[in-house]
């Protein structure tokens, strides 16, 4: 998977694959004006069915609905069978 950006105002989503584990930077803020659309593009992801790793280095802002949708994410990914990590490094 190339890498792919999909931008929301003052969020943004970086995609990329790496050794068949989905990587997503989250870029900004993560509160209630942007966990909407962020849910739309998760949803998108678990139907491929790879792992998750989130890189939370540059999310700057996260608030309990972000954190919540982040939550009901990882339960959806585990019931699936795959993993879901968090990164808060820049190392990845």
């Amino acid at each position: 998977m190339a890498d792919q950006e999909s931008v929301n105002g003052e969020m943004m989503l970086v995609t990329r694959e790496q050794d068949r584990v989905i990587i997503l930077e989250i870029r900004g803020d993560v509160d209630i004006h942007h966990v909407k659309s962020l849910g739309r593009e998760l949803e998108k992801i678990l139907c491929a069915g790879k792992h998750i790793l989130f890189n939370l280095s540059r999310t700057y802002y996260l608030d309990s609905i972000g954190l919540s949708l982040l939550i009901a994410f990882q339960k959806k990914l585990r019931k699936a069978g795959k993993f879901f990590d968090y990164a808060l490094l820049e190392a990845i």
